[in-house]
């Protein structure tokens, strides 16, 4: 931060100078100066989605879910990283290094 942005939040140009560490340390205290470097933390949070399943599909999931006493979503995820997994297997071998 600047002299010209202190005077702009009613800091005195005197007070700037040998004390400008000072200063800065007071507006990150009181919230004056919020302190963002770089780019906000990635949030990979579960989010609910509403997907349309056909009939035998939905009945499978219901059934693999009480089987292995989890949660149909645990189920849908893990099937989509298994399924995510083989798809990037099969392009691995089509393409030649």
């Amino acid at each position: 931060m600047g002299p010209r942005r202190l005077v702009r939040l009613g800091i005195r140009s005197e007070t700037v100078g040998p004390r400008y560490e000072n200063v800065l340390s007071c507006l990150q205290k009181d919230g004056t100066m919020s302190k963002r470097i770089g780019r906000p933390p990635r949030r990979d949070d579960p989010q609910r989605i509403q997907i349309v399943l056909p009939g035998k599909l939905r009945q499978w999931l219901r059934v693999r879910a009480a089987r292995e006493a989890k949660d149909q979503g645990d189920v849908i995820t893990e099937a989509l990283e298994l399924y995510r997994k083989r798809i990037r297997e099969k392009s691995a071998k089509r393409k030649p290094k």
